[in-house]
């Protein structure tokens, strides 16, 4: 059956979605606004950037930004999913040095705002308002 959603939605995309180059004004000062933020650091959000996790978050705004070439709604979801997968690696890596407090969920819903922040889509920020 999802199959058939994605084709349907393939097909159809351009008929469902206007593909408007303009902006509008909301989204444009949306789009304003977050390049504005490029400044916030992970420390913003309550993380620390290491050298161990600059890269794979790194990765994971790459595979947020490719949300904006999915069509259908199961590959944009795919697309947060593997973003989040990959912050689950990055949090998987941290423990104390006793080793008894892994970080956990919430850690990683402090830092998807910078993840979001720094992979500027336009309109999928947009709409986050």
């Amino acid at each position: 059956m999802a199959d058939i959603i994605d084709y349907i939605m393939l097909r159809l995309y351009k008929q469902i979605y206007t593909q408007n180059k303009i902006q509008s004004k909301d989204e444009y000062e949306v789009y304003t606004k977050i390049q504005s933020l490029q400044w916030l650091e992970p420390s913003h959000f309550g993380s620390k950037l290491d050298s161990i996790n600059k890269p794979l978050w790194d990765i994971a705004i790459k595979e947020l930004q490719s949300i904006e070439r999915c069509l259908s709604p199961k590959s944009k979801v795919n697309s947060i999913y593997s973003c989040f997968k990959l912050l689950d690696s990055t949090y998987s890596l941290f423990t104390t040095e006793e080793g008894l407090n892994p970080a956990c969920a919430d850690d990683m819903l402090n830092i998807f705002p910078y993840i979001i922040l720094k992979s500027k889509i336009e309109r999928f920020q947009a709409h986050l308002r």
